[in-house]
């Protein structure tokens, strides 16, 4: 049928060029699109809720790119204008964070994160109200019990003074870990923890002040060790998550 020809190109042809060649009008394709026996509407239906139940389980987390991933590891291979169009329609693009104007005194934290960069997991983490070298000690003990790494491994920091204190370097040494820091200007070197508190700020905190730290904590270990983990599809590992990257790589 002419028409479905159109709905199936629509996304890499403009409408007006295919109908005229068909030989139907624009009016024609647009009634038949709207029936709702429509095939494609029934596509784009089924789609749809699809595309409602992965956000729903990332929690409206993910544009139009890693839905059409999901979906492509899910089975369905669709074109990501499309999805994107869907999205649009439906409302269902990622939701910005709502911002929340809660005075406490315990409201201010600091996160110390450390990754792995194999597989972009985040290993070790400490959430606190300073960013003192405690902290990042907290986050590199996390990572070493966890797993337990050989000898000789290389540890790679910016050039805060947390990470140059005589402490931290004390643990650094205990665990036979080398140590390297980020050269001065090079706003490349540290990209992946940058990229870590990006997606932390835009898909979690937003403008959210948290009312305790234990309220905090609950809400970074979800995203930590339940999402970004386990769940988000990482662009720089193919869209796959850290764990599976893990596994097929091992």
């Amino acid at each position: 049928m002419k028409y479905q020809f159109i709905a199936e190109h629509r996304e890499s042809h403009s409408v007006e060029k295919m109908a005229e060649l068909l030989g139907v009008s624009r009016s024609g394709y647009y009634a038949w699109k709207e029936r709702p026996e429509s095939a494609r509407s029934r596509e784009d239906e089924a789609l749809t809720e699809r595309i409602r139940a992965i956000q729903e389980r990332v929690k409206f987390r993910y544009g139009s790119p890693r839905i059409t991933r999901e979906l492509s590891r899910e089975g369905t291979r669709v074109d990501h204008n499309r999805v994107a169009r869907l999205m649009s329609a439906h409302g269902l693009g990622a939701k910005p964070r709502k911002k929340h104007r809660v005075a406490t005194t315990d409201s201010k934290h600091d996160l110390a994160v450390v990754i792995d960069l194999h597989a972009r997991k985040v290993v070790g983490w400490a959430l606190g109200t300073s960013l003192a070298a405690e902290l990042v000690i907290q986050a590199f003990l996390m990572a070493c019990i966890t797993r337990k790494p050989p000898k000789g491994l290389l540890f790679h920091s910016d050039r805060g003074v947390q990470y140059a204190s005589r402490a931290f370097r004390e643990k650094l040494s205990a665990w036979g870990m080398r140590q390297s820091m980020s050269r001065k200007g090079n706003c490349w070197d540290n990209a992946p923890a940058e990229a870590f508190f990006k997606s932390l700020k835009t898909e979690l905190i937003g403008g959210h002040i948290y009312r305790t730290r234990a309220e905090a904590r609950t809400a970074v270990f979800e995203y930590i060790e339940c999402f970004y983990n386990r769940v988000r599809l990482h662009s720089a590992l193919d869209y796959r998550t850290p764990m599976e990257y893990e596994l097929i790589t091992a």
